[in-house]
C-alpha cells in the first residue's frame, strides 16, 4: 500500500515540478499489533522522498473471496429469501 502527498512546493526555482512525499507500507502478518519497522531515514531524492514501513496494519482485513465463501455457505437461505421477496413483489407491486 502506498500513501502519496502530491501537492508540495516546487522542487527548485527553475522547474515547475511539484514535490511529492510517499509512505510505502508493507504487510507482515507475524508482526505485533503495536509494532512497526521503519526505514532508517528518508529515502529517494529531494523532489520525491519516501519512507518504508513494515507493519501488520498494512495487511488486508477483508478480501472479496471471504464474502463469496460466506454467500456460498448460506446460499440456500438467500435463495429462499429472494424467492419469497419476488413472489411478494409480483402480487403487491405495480
Amino acid at each position: 500500500m502506498r500513501l502519496t502527498y502530491t501537492n508540495g512546493a516546487n522542487c527548485d526555482a527553475t522547474s515547475n515540478t511539484k514535490a511529492k512525499f510517499s509512505i510505502n507500507m508493507y504487510c507482515d502478518p507475524d508482526a505485533e499489533d503495536k509494532y512497526f519497522d521503519i526505514s532508517p531515514g528518508v529515502l529517494g531524492n529531494l523532489c520525491e522522498p519516501y519512507v518504508d514501513l513494515v507493519t501488520k496494519a498494512a495487511c488486508s482485513k477483508l478480501s472479496v473471496s471471504q464474502l463469496w465463501d460466506y454467500l456460498a455457505k448460506y446460499s440456500d437461505f438467500f435463495g429462499v429469501f429472494l424467492l419469497i421477496s419476488g413472489v411478494i413483489l409480483v402480487f403487491l407491486g405495480r
